[in-house]
């Protein structure tokens, strides 16, 4: 069961305001990734191209040590080597598709695309509600079921961050002005203006930065005992 339908289920407002911060919470996301998933792209793809040039690297290697091996050491010696060197090319080359970047940087492609696309899609479907049609929140329940579907194939990726999407603490107030008008203009809100951070902090009681003068115990007078004795004796 999708993630919408346990929504609607599990509600106690009405089926308009939770289909609305559904709506608004698919926006936040999908406005999220959309700046983000071509970070990641080019990631993948860097690392791609990485393995290529480490490949190539090895090869251009391989074919300049050829005839010195082979005519400064024994036959052996050459063989070996060069089976080692061709063998390290072959692995570099095939490395992207036997740990599956190569299908990782496919996808995360695609998926830059679906969701710019998912995007605009999103925003389509909050103003056509705003304006109050029963098709018009038909048809953002689609879109939010399309948006689900893209957001498990970002997941099937694995790039152990999809939880770092931000929870947006959204209320049934926020109206369409609030949000971007087009696709990639979704900026994430800066800590700067959010209220529970520019809330006073609570601050202790201050510290004197001189210590308290404190009274001076009063010295103790010697016992003289010993002396008084003396002196009796010396006078006796």
């Amino acid at each position: 069961m999708s993630l919408l339908t346990n929504v609607f289920q599990t509600s106690k407002d009405s089926p308009d305001a939770v289909l609305s911060r559904r709506l608004e919470q698919s926006i936040g996301g999908a406005g999220y990734w959309v700046t983000r998933m071509p970070r990641e792209a080019v990631h993948q793809l860097r690392k791609f191209q990485r393995c290529n040039i480490a490949a190539a690297a090895i090869a251009f290697i391989t074919g300049i040590l050829a005839w010195p091996l082979i005519s400064h050491t024994s036959l052996l010696t050459a063989c070996v080597a060069l089976s080692v060197l061709a063998a390290i090319a072959a692995l570099t080359i095939v490395a992207p598709q036997l740990t599956g970047l190569g299908e990782r940087t496919e996808e995360s492609i695609k998926l830059c695309g679906s969701y710019a696309t998912i995007y605009g899609e999103l925003l389509e479907a909050q103003q056509r509600m705003i304006e109050g049609s029963t098709e018009d929140a038909a048809r953002a329940i689609e879109i939010i079921r399309q948006y689900e579907n893209v957001t498990a194939r970002n997941e099937a990726l694995a790039f152990g961050r999809t939880s770092a999407r931000p929870r947006l603490q959204l209320t049934a107030t926020r109206g369409a002005s609030d949000l971007p008008s087009q696709p990639g203009a979704f900026l994430l809100e800066p800590p700067s203006v959010r209220p529970e951070l520019n809330a006073p902090k609570k601050i202790g009681k201050p510290r004197s930065e001189t210590p308290s003068a404190q009274p001076a115990r009063p010295s103790r007078p010697r016992k003289n005992g010993r002396k008084s004795k003396r002196r009796r004796r010396g006078r006796s």
